[in-house]
């Protein structure tokens, strides 16, 4: 039966076009400059060894923690909402008006939140944090990648996003090339970022963004908002907290080998990003919330999405030895089981990316804090027991169970989250479905 509400294309159930072009272009960008980041991460590592990655790895890792503080949960939010006003309407240039008064706020506070973690720890770890710090001033204008994003004309931003990431490699490698050293890597890294979110302004200025005289609600816009800023803050906290802990209680060597082999595992998170970054906003411009065509949408994205996490997982689990040695040498090579079990977070990653849109839609962001803090909850404390008694693994063990759980257990004790969940199972699960086929 079909909504009358929701108009069908005449190839419904094939990606349309213009999908089809942004998620290509979008993939491109990703890819190239995951790639190029990759195969950088893999000489700076090897250049620096085990400690002194270690030192480096935990300054991004606590800028990283910050950053989506900085942006107060208004990334994903105004991404949906400028898809469904249209990028130019006047609703949405109030919209950027407001998102970037409020993403400014955010900047300042994690500025000083870097600076204050970084008076706490040893003079060369502070210094480290601080030559990052300049990717917390990046918030401002990372509505721009939102503008460009939502109006599906992303060529000449990824362009302009690969250009930079070319350039900043070159640098990176010259740095290693002439024992530039720790503290100018750092420093690199924190400008690249900065310099990507403010070409995204510039791009998106140049296609017509601009603000309105007056900014639309920003209590509105927050109240909504800060829900999502927490869960992801928590989803990072998640993310990132394992390399804390290991930090503390195992040492800058396997905080070192920790922070090497987990990009491997988290390279794979980088295809679901980049389907649900192109797919989601199309979905909500094209079909109702809850409507037939949406759900028939989401589900093909979520089946796509596990059969993907499943043959990465598989692949990355069976050759992550072979991989570590040829790849970062053998100083990294005792962290391969880590990799092995790490590789699989990819499953719910994968899932979980595709459900934070879905909560977005169906306004129940703040269920996300539920889920994510109990998320992050259950990381620290299963790293808490198991680093001490099994070591590295323990970390791994404790990620991929804290994953799943967020993305399963957690929301199924939530009765606001059950039209989510039953589209995620019956999406993962078809022969559980009572829906409309």
């Amino acid at each position: 039966m079909s909504d009358p509400d929701d108009p069908q294309p005449p190839d419904a159930g094939k990606p349309a076009p213009r999908t089809r072009h942004v998620a290509a272009l979008i993939g491109l960008d990703s890819a190239v400059r995951a790639g190029i980041g990759f195969v950088v991460g893999v000489v700076v590592a090897r250049y620096l060894g085990p400690a002194d990655y270690g030192t480096l790895a935990l300054a991004i890792t606590v800028v990283t923690i910050l950053l989506p503080i900085g942006g107060l949960g208004t990334d994903g939010i105004l991404i949906q909402r400028l898809a469904e006003y249209g990028p130019r309407s006047a609703e949405s240039r109030a919209l950027l008006r407001a998102a970037s008064s409020v993403r400014a706020a955010g900047a300042v506070l994690t500025a000083v939140a870097a600076v204050t973690f970084a008076a706490l720890r040893e003079p060369k770890e502070g210094l480290v944090v601080i030559l990052v710090a300049p990717a917390l001033l990046a918030g401002p204008f990372e509505a721009g990648w939102g503008y460009v994003l939502a109006s599906g004309r992303v060529g000449r931003l990824v362009s302009v996003r690969i250009s930079i990431s070319v350039v900043v490699a070159i640098i990176k490698l010259s740095v290693v090339r002439f024992h530039g050293g720790v503290p100018l890597l750092a420093l690199v890294t924190g400008i690249e970022i900065l310099t990507l979110a403010v070409a995204a302004t510039l791009v998106a200025r140049s296609q017509g963004a601009r603000f309105a005289p007056t900014p639309s609600s920003r209590r509105e816009l927050l109240a909504e908002s800060l829900p999502v800023m927490a869960g992801a803050l928590f989803y990072l906290l998640m993310l990132r907290v394992d390399l804390l802990l290991v930090d503390m209680l195992l040492g800058e060597n396997d905080t070192g080998r920790y922070a090497a082999v987990v990009r491997f595992a988290e390279a794979s998170y980088l295809v679901a990003a980049v389907a649900v970054a192109a797919s989601a906003p199309r979905i909500v411009a094209g079909h109702r919330p809850g409507s037939e065509g949406y759900e028939a949408a989401y589900r093909r994205l979520l089946r796509g999405l596990g059969v993907t996490a499943t043959v990465l997982a598989a692949v990355l689990s069976i050759g992550s030895e072979p991989l570590l040695r040829l790849l970062l040498g053998p100083a990294y090579a005792p962290a391969a089981p880590v990799l092995a079990i790490c590789a699989w977070s990819a499953v719910p990653v994968f899932v979980g990316t595709a459900r934070e849109r879905l909560v977005i839609d169906y306004k129940i962001t703040r269920t996300t804090i539920v889920n994510t803090m109990a998320g992050a909850g259950l990381n620290v404390v299963l790293n808490l027991v198991l680093l001490p008694t099994i070591g590295l693994v323990g970390a791994g063990i404790a990620t991929v169970v804290s994953y799943l759980a967020m993305v399963t257990v957690f929301p199924a004790l939530d009765r606001r989250q059950r039209p989510v969940n039953q589209l995620v199972w019956h999406s993962l699960v078809p022969w559980l479905s009572t829906s409309r086929a």
